[in-house]
Protein backbone atom coordinates (compact mmCIF):
# COMPACT_ATOMS: atom_id res chain seq x y z
CA UNK A 1 0.00 0.00 0.00
CA UNK A 2 2.78 2.44 0.85
CA UNK A 3 4.44 1.75 -2.52
CA UNK A 4 1.23 2.78 -4.27
CA UNK A 5 0.99 5.97 -2.23
CA UNK A 6 4.67 6.72 -2.90
CA UNK A 7 4.23 6.09 -6.62
CA UNK A 8 1.21 8.37 -6.82
CA UNK A 9 3.04 11.09 -4.88
CA UNK A 10 6.08 10.77 -7.16
CA UNK A 11 3.90 10.95 -10.28
CA UNK A 12 2.16 14.02 -8.88
CA UNK A 13 5.51 15.67 -8.07
CA UNK A 14 6.84 14.96 -11.56
CA UNK A 15 3.66 16.28 -13.13
CA UNK A 16 3.75 19.48 -11.12
CA UNK A 17 7.47 19.87 -11.75
CA UNK A 18 7.09 19.56 -15.51
CA UNK A 19 4.20 22.04 -15.57
CA UNK A 20 6.46 24.69 -14.03
CA UNK A 21 8.17 27.20 -16.34
CA UNK A 22 11.70 25.93 -15.63
CA UNK A 23 11.32 22.58 -17.49
CA UNK A 24 11.39 20.63 -14.27
CA UNK A 25 14.72 22.04 -13.06
CA UNK A 26 13.35 22.84 -9.59
CA UNK A 27 12.00 19.30 -9.28
CA UNK A 28 15.28 17.75 -10.48
CA UNK A 29 17.35 19.79 -8.05
CA UNK A 30 15.07 18.81 -5.18
CA UNK A 31 15.14 15.18 -6.29
CA UNK A 32 18.95 15.12 -6.44
CA UNK A 33 19.34 16.83 -3.06
CA UNK A 34 16.99 14.38 -1.35
CA UNK A 35 18.61 11.45 -3.12
CA UNK A 36 22.06 12.44 -1.86
CA UNK A 37 20.76 12.96 1.68
CA UNK A 38 19.08 9.57 2.01
CA UNK A 39 21.75 7.66 0.09
CA UNK A 40 24.40 9.11 2.41
CA UNK A 41 22.53 7.66 5.39
CA UNK A 42 22.69 4.21 3.79
CA UNK A 43 26.35 4.63 2.89
CA UNK A 44 27.14 5.75 6.43
CA UNK A 45 25.38 2.68 7.80
CA UNK A 46 27.40 0.49 5.44
CA UNK A 47 30.60 2.14 6.66
CA UNK A 48 29.55 1.49 10.25
CA UNK A 49 28.93 -2.21 9.50
CA UNK A 50 32.26 -2.58 7.73
CA UNK A 51 34.06 -0.86 10.58
CA UNK A 52 32.43 -3.11 13.17
CA UNK A 53 33.38 -6.23 11.22
CA UNK A 54 36.96 -5.05 10.76
CA UNK A 55 37.33 -4.33 14.47
CA UNK A 56 35.58 -7.61 15.36
CA UNK A 57 33.42 -5.67 17.78
CA UNK A 58 31.10 -7.89 19.77
CA UNK A 59 29.32 -5.12 21.65
CA UNK A 60 27.56 -3.71 18.59
CA UNK A 61 25.55 -6.73 17.44
CA UNK A 62 22.10 -5.26 17.98
CA UNK A 63 23.12 -1.84 16.70
CA UNK A 64 24.89 -3.40 13.73
CA UNK A 65 21.69 -5.19 12.70
CA UNK A 66 19.93 -1.85 12.35
CA UNK A 67 22.82 -0.49 10.28
CA UNK A 68 22.71 -3.61 8.09
CA UNK A 69 19.03 -2.98 7.41
CA UNK A 70 19.78 0.63 6.47
CA UNK A 71 22.61 -0.49 4.18
CA UNK A 72 20.40 -3.15 2.58
CA UNK A 73 18.58 -0.52 0.52
CA UNK A 74 21.67 0.52 -1.47
CA UNK A 75 20.52 -1.38 -4.62
CA UNK A 76 17.25 0.54 -4.33
CA UNK A 77 19.22 3.81 -4.35
CA UNK A 78 21.00 2.69 -7.51
CA UNK A 79 17.63 2.27 -9.24
CA UNK A 80 16.37 5.59 -7.92
CA UNK A 81 19.45 7.30 -9.39
CA UNK A 82 18.52 6.27 -12.96
CA UNK A 83 16.32 9.35 -13.64
CA UNK A 84 19.27 11.62 -12.85
CA UNK A 85 21.49 9.60 -15.18
CA UNK A 86 18.83 9.79 -17.91
CA UNK A 87 18.54 13.57 -17.62
CA UNK A 88 22.31 14.08 -17.75
CA UNK A 89 22.79 11.57 -20.59
CA UNK A 90 20.10 13.25 -22.67
CA UNK A 91 22.13 16.47 -22.75
CA UNK A 92 19.47 18.49 -20.97
CA UNK A 93 20.72 21.57 -19.18
CA UNK A 94 17.89 21.55 -16.65
CA UNK A 95 19.97 19.91 -13.92
CA UNK A 96 23.46 21.11 -14.84
CA UNK A 97 23.71 24.16 -17.06
CA UNK A 98 27.11 23.10 -18.45
CA UNK A 99 25.53 19.94 -19.82
CA UNK A 100 23.70 21.99 -22.46
CA UNK A 101 25.62 22.23 -25.76
CA UNK A 102 24.38 25.79 -26.43
CA UNK A 103 25.68 27.02 -23.09
CA UNK A 104 29.08 25.42 -23.76
CA UNK A 105 29.29 27.09 -27.18
CA UNK A 106 28.56 30.50 -25.67
CA UNK A 107 31.11 30.24 -22.85
CA UNK A 108 34.85 30.29 -23.62
CA UNK A 109 35.56 29.03 -20.10
CA UNK A 110 33.41 25.92 -20.62
CA UNK A 111 34.93 25.37 -24.05
CA UNK A 112 38.36 25.19 -22.44
CA UNK A 113 37.09 22.63 -19.91
CA UNK A 114 35.35 20.28 -22.33
CA UNK A 115 36.89 16.88 -22.97
CA UNK A 116 39.11 16.47 -25.97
Amino acid sequence: MSAIVGGVALALAIGLGVMNDDRGAYFLHSYLLNYVFYASISLGALFFVILQHLARAGWSTSLRRLAEILALVLPFWAVIFLPVVAVVASGSGSLYSWNDAEVVKASPLLQGKRPI
